[in-house]
């Protein structure tokens, strides 16, 4: 099975100071850390990264050391689904997606393998996992089924309003984005 990992990073992080995919987190740079536990989780046979035109060379530099290549979304000001399709329609007929957000530094390798595997043993059906209720990232979903659905996403919906299988996981990471600068720092 050839499954690829698809990190949306092209978003215009109106509600971020600065640029929220640069913003290092505990050291690394937010993306980098996604882009790592997806990495280190060794289920993905390609990750691409999708970014905007004038973060592509940065961000490059930033994921290379993990196999990663960047993809450039022409039309960022579009939302997510710009991304998803720029990803979608980078990948070989009969792979797998993996579809994740930049903004998720805390997502765990162990969960992403864990989803990998739920993924084969539900017959390769759409799914996404959910932590207290909570919807999250990755989502899994065979490329024609992605391919088809993507007629329908507009905006920053993604693949929400379509049929996929929760999956509980107890790691919050999986839905713990960044949308404004976090108190920690």
């Amino acid at each position: 099975m050839h499954l690829e990992a698809l990190v949306l990073a092209a978003g215009l992080s109106k509600r971020f100071p600065g640029e929220k995919m640069l913003f290092e987190v505990e050291g690394v740079p937010m993306v980098g850390r996604v882009v790592k536990a997806l990495h280190e989780s060794g289920i993905f046979r390609a990750i691409k990264v999708i970014t905007r035109p004038d973060l592509e060379r940065r961000i490059k530099g930033i994921v290379e050391k993990y196999d990663a290549s960047i993809l450039v979304n022409p039309n960022p000001s579009g939302g997510i689904s710009e991304s998803i399709k720029v990803g979608v329609e980078s990948s070989p007929e009969g792979s797998h997606l993996a579809i994740t957000l930049g903004d998720l530094p805390f997502l765990k390798p162990e969960t992403i393998r864990f989803l990998g595997k739920t993924y084969i043993l539900l017959g390769k059906r759409p799914l996404y996992p959910r932590y207290k209720g909570k919807r999250g990232h990755p989502f899994f979903v065979p490329r024609e089924i992605a391919k088809k659905w993507l007629e329908g996403i507009k905006g920053d919906r993604g693949f929400r309003d379509f049929p996929s299988i929760p999956i509980d996981v107890q790691d919050p990471g999986i839905c713990r984005d960044m949308d404004r600068k976090p108190k920690f720092c």
